[in-house]
């Protein structure tokens, strides 16, 4: 309709600038929910986890996004990568695990633009000593 004519119409320029503000809209509030559930996980979970998490699982929907919109052919390479992150996640998963179980951890609480984000640490040993004067 727009694209056959030699020129551009008035018409055109609304049904296009439309469509850009509501893919800039869609985008703000996209990345406003997942900044939103990334600081809930940072209150559950460590930051190591969180992040990989949230990489991999941009990995994967950026590659998916890609194949079914834009039909984009997705490689060997690109499978080889995906399981190497999945490998690595379960690496994390376990070593979280395994040191939560084993370690005491304290918690300090920061609030940040009406969230609250606990960050975990593993307490400092001090040790009493006696100074003498003599």
């Amino acid at each position: 309709m727009c694209l056959n004519t030699k020129y551009i119409s008035n018409h055109c320029f609304l049904l296009f600038g439309t469509i850009k503000i509501i893919t800039i809209i869609c985008m703000i509030v996209c990345n406003t929910l997942q900044l939103i559930n990334f600081m809930k996980a940072l209150e559950k979970k460590g930051s190591l986890p969180v992040t990989v998490i949230s990489s991999a699982v941009s990995f994967l929907l950026t590659g998916l996004l890609g194949l079914i919109l834009l039909g984009e052919k997705l490689s060997l390479m690109w499978f080889l990568g995906l399981a190497l992150i999945g490998i690595g996640m379960i690496f994390i998963a376990y070593s979280q695990k395994e040191n939560s179980e084993t370690n005491s951890t304290t918690s300090t609480t920061v609030t940040f633009v009406g969230s609250t984000i606990v960050s975990k640490h593993k307490p400092e040993k001090h040790r009493n000593r006696v100074i003498s004067n003599s």
